[in-house]
């Protein structure tokens, strides 16, 4: 069967609403470009991504994609809003992925012109809500009261939520649906599920005398074991490479730290991710074993699943404060005396400035304002500038403002 897949991206708008042609959009021209570049074909998939737009070019898309006589899978993968959720409907099998996002509301817009015109304009959507009403409960099975107000209270809707609603008919998870094809009896499974699943046919010996150690709290990783824990990764991607190449496995032997060894079954020069292991003939239990050199293998199922960098110390610093020698402390104490010293001459100093001026402010004679203002004016010693005439005439006028008028016979 072939599958011709088209997309519905973006705004949907008549195509002479879109500025330039690489401007990222949906319309029934360019859906019906891509459906016919698709050639023949058996079934229709409509992979939509998309916040809607015109109704009247969303109506127009979903007659012509139902009037092709194809089966029809729709699929949500990002979000579907508004008039997008239209063309969703148009699946008969309709698909959406986990995290995507449905919305339906009534149909909006805006016009503009006389009262007569308004109100035409208002009866439009009228007519366009109950279209939608009546789209939306044929297609989901839900009564037109509970459809009316999800679509009044611009109901917004999770994967399952769709689901539940019969909007949406299941989730879409091609990798999952993929899988459910094989056997897994009969397909060996990746490196990266053995600690979950554990090999098939490889089972713990219980007989093994070595116990699996537990780390103490993992200290911060230095430069030295991000070094080391990089040389173990690009060594389990190594093996992997020498595997698929054919690389014949030899048998490398790891000291522990409590004195057993550690056969693995490796294709380098040191044990990686994946490698089988052996402790005496036996398969060891799953655990953390430590080696000689502090590194920690872990083991799950009989092979290596993780190696961990050895843990290195660190010399804590201290962070009590500096303890000052005696000698330092005598130092200190003779500068804070001098300091001191200092400070009383300092004060002594300004009490005497303060009595000497005191006593010279109080020595002056005071000055008889009344008979300088009678001096002859031109030999009196202070000649007032004109600066100092425009201030005095300022203050006067504004003294004259404060003054208390007199009263008049008319005041009561």
């Amino acid at each position: 069967m072939k599958v011709a897949t088209v997309y519905v991206e973006g705004d949907i708008w008549p195509d002479d609403w879109f500025w330039f042609e690489d401007e990222k959009g949906s319309s029934l021209g360019r859906l019906r470009t891509q459906v016919t570049a698709a050639g023949e074909f058996d079934k229709l998939k409509v992979i939509i991504n998309s916040p809607g737009g015109c109704c009247e070019e969303g109506w127009a898309m979903y007659d012509y994609i139902t009037t092709l006589g194809k089966p029809i899978e729709t699929v949500v993968i990002g979000q579907c809003c508004s008039m997008a959720t239209v063309l969703f409907m148009a699946g008969t099998e309709r698909l959406i992925s986990k995290h995507s996002t449905f919305m339906i509301h009534l149909p909006m817009g805006g016009t503009y012109g006389n009262m007569n015109e308004i109100a035409e304009y208002l009866e439009e959507l009228k007519a366009e809500s109950q279209k939608f009403v009546d789209f939306y409960t044929d297609k989901t099975g839900l009564s037109d009261i509970v459809v009316s107000e999800m679509l009044a209270a611009e109901t917004t809707m999770t994967a399952d939520e769709a689901i539940i609603h019969g909007f949406a008919t299941g989730i879409y998870a091609p990798v999952v649906a993929s899988l459910k094809a094989y056997q897994p009896s009969s397909v060996k499974p990746p490196l990266f599920v053995l600690r979950a699943q554990g090999r098939p046919g490889k089972k713990p010996a219980a007989t093994s005398t070595t116990v699996p150690v537990k780390p103490a709290a993992t200290a911060a990783t230095t430069p030295n074991q991000m070094s080391k824990l990089r040389k173990a990764i690009v060594g389990g991607l190594t093996s992997l490479l020498a595997l698929a190449e054919g690389t014949d496995l030899v048998a490398l032997d790891v000291s522990l730290k409590n004195g057993d060894t550690l056969v693995t079954n490796s294709t380098g020069e040191a044990p990686a991710v994946g490698d089988t292991v052996t402790i005496g003939g036996e398969t060891p239990a799953d655990g953390e074993y430590e080696t000689a050199d502090g590194q920690i293998i872990v083991v799950t199922a009989g092979a290596i699943s993780d190696i961990k960098a050895a843990e290195t110390t660190t010399e804590e610093t201290s962070t009590d404060p500096p303890v000052a020698s005696a000698e330092r402390i005598k130092q200190l104490e003779e500068e804070i005396a001098q300091l001191k010293a200092q400070r009383t001459k300092d004060d002594d100093f300004r009490r005497r400035v303060a009595i000497v001026l005191k006593d010279q402010l109080s020595a002056e004679p005071p000055i008889d304002h009344e008979n300088e203002l009678t001096t002859d004016k031109t030999t009196e010693e202070r000649k007032k500038t004109a600066q100092d005439k425009e201030r005095e005439d300022m203050l006067a006028k504004q003294a004259a403002k404060y003054q208390p008028k007199a009263k008049t016979a008319a005041a009561k």
